[in-house]
């Protein structure tokens, strides 16, 4: 008995010395094979960090919106949001990526139905500087770009970090609410026009917050060195207060919001559109030129 427990005790240890060295040899595998993988991986990352270097520079950058407002007091026209930026694509070498710097200059809205919504452009200037990363991929010798989802609150304050999930305060009394124009009323001053025929030309001005999403995909870099993509936005926003008046008496107007959706009809001119440029320009300099930089007036 004595000698058969001493027989099973060294099958049990010769037989967990074969199971490590077992699975001594599987890790050994997977260690290589993970070595392998990661060298590629930090291959691929070296030379995508490369060609996003080749676009540092300064731009010009023009992004497009088609929508359709879906207010019935307005007709529920369709638009073209147009936002007009100057831009410069920067090295973070510490990071190993490129920042794309995008200061907000014009908004443009150009609608059907006889409607037209205005920003200052002083109002759209005082948002400031928008930093993010471009996400550049170089693949068989073409350059492919990208920028995630970035919020912009307009109006209003978000708490660091929630630029694109804080909510939109209801209630100018709400202390998120900031006076964007400081123009002495609540979030940002838009005026608002519309023909009404034969009774003539209402007009006037609603104050509201709103929160601009933009996403860039499918970029590609044209031979000019020019950067163009698709452009996906979103504008949520609020309205706290709405003063529109008919030969100068105010209508009853009350709107909650102007929501948009996607104009399908027109998804060809959801665009983003960056066009090199020799030195950095200023909000002047890109108004001065943009007839000549894009398709279209400025």
């Amino acid at each position: 008995m004595i000698r058969n427990s001493k027989v099973v005790g060294l099958v049990g240890l010769f037989g967990t010395i074969a199971l490590v060295g077992c699975s001594g040899v599987e890790r050994s595998s997977d260690d290589g094979y993970d070595s392998q993988s990661s060298a590629v991986d930090e291959a691929a990352a070296t030379a995508d960090y490369a060609a996003g270097k080749k676009l540092i520079g300064n731009y010009a950058e023009r992004v497009r919106y088609a929508a359709i407002i879906n207010q019935a007091t307005l007709g529920n026209p369709r638009a073209v949001y147009t936002l007009y930026m100057i831009a410069s694509i920067s090295d973070d070498p510490a990071n190993k990526r490129v920042v794309l710097n995008e200061r907000p200059c014009r908004l443009d809205f150009k609608a059907t139905q006889d409607v037209s919504i205005g920003f200052p452009d002083a109002t759209v200037q005082a948002i400031g500087a928008l930093q993010s990363t471009l996400d550049v991929k170089a693949t068989n010798g073409q350059v492919t770009w990208s920028r995630s989802t970035i919020g912009v609150p307009f109006g209003f304050r978000t708490a660091p970090g929630q630029e694109l999930t804080g909510p939109i305060p209801t209630s100018s009394s709400s202390s998120d609410v900031i006076d964007l124009d400081a123009d002495g009323h609540p979030g940002v001053t838009i005026h608002v026009a519309k023909k009404l025929g034969f009774l003539g030309n209402a007009s006037g001005v609603a104050y509201f917050a709103a929160r601009i999403n933009e996403t860039y995909s499918n970029g590609t870099l044209t031979s000019r060195g020019n950067l163009v993509g698709k452009a996906t936005t979103t504008l949520e926003n609020r309205i706290f207060e709405t003063h529109i008046k008919l030969g100068g008496s105010e209508l009853p107007v009350d709107l909650a919001s102007l929501p948009l959706s996607s104009d399908p009809a027109a998804a060809d001119k959801d665009t983003i559109e960056l066009v090199k440029q020799t030195a950095a320009l200023s909000c002047a300099d890109l108004q001065g030129t943009a007839d000549n930089l894009f398709a279209g007036p400025f």
